[in-house]
């Protein structure tokens, strides 16, 4: 069976510098939760200011309140259908899966014709939970990010993923 690994990608977009690579022992597990949206590329800018008034807000609070720990909105520049993505971040899957639920509602219930909008203009999307795997030399997920990221897929063997995420932490990721 095969799966697919992000390798450093979304997460680079959404983590830490490499300051605190050598701090791996205190970093705690995140999971990401991904939405790839496929959006019309002549209106994609109304709905980045639809994020932006509408839904802002809601994941801003919800980063105060400590149910997620930070989210981010992201453009795409090349490669696959989608247009942009909005990533969550949280400690735990529960977490995660409860923000998310928690947020679309919040958000339908104050600004359904935000929904509506953002809707008609990324029409499609797809969700992803990544868990980040501090044993290969991930950072913390939730201070600054870079202005740019760089994403590989790769696809791997499930019976050597452990071989993978060594090679990715004692070899390619120190480069």
């Amino acid at each position: 069976m095969i799966k697919k690994v992000a390798i450093g990608g979304l997460f680079t977009a959404v983590l830490l510098s490499s300051s605190s690579l050598g701090q791996q022992d205190e970093l705690q597990k995140v999971f990401a939760y991904a939405t790839y949206f496929v959006c019309s590329p002549d209106r994609e800018s109304r709905a980045d200011e639809i994020i932006s008034s509408s839904f802002k807000p809601h994941y801003d609070l919800a980063v105060e309140q400590g149910e997620i720990l930070s989210w981010s909105w992201q453009s795409h520049f090349g490669g696959g259908n989608w247009r942009r993505a909005l990533v969550i971040i949280a400690a735990d899957m529960d977490s995660i899966i409860d923000a998310s639920g928690a947020l679309g509602e919040a958000i339908s219930e104050s600004t359904p014709e935000a929904g509506r909008a953002f809707s008609g203009i990324c029409a499609s999307h797809e969700d992803y939970v990544w868990e980040m795997d501090v044993a290969v030399g991930s950072a913390a997920a939730v201070d600054d990010r870079g202005e740019a990221g760089f994403s590989v897929y790769m696809q791997c063997d499930l019976s050597r993923e452990d071989r993978a995420d060594e090679l990715m932490g004692d070899v390619i990721g120190p480069i």
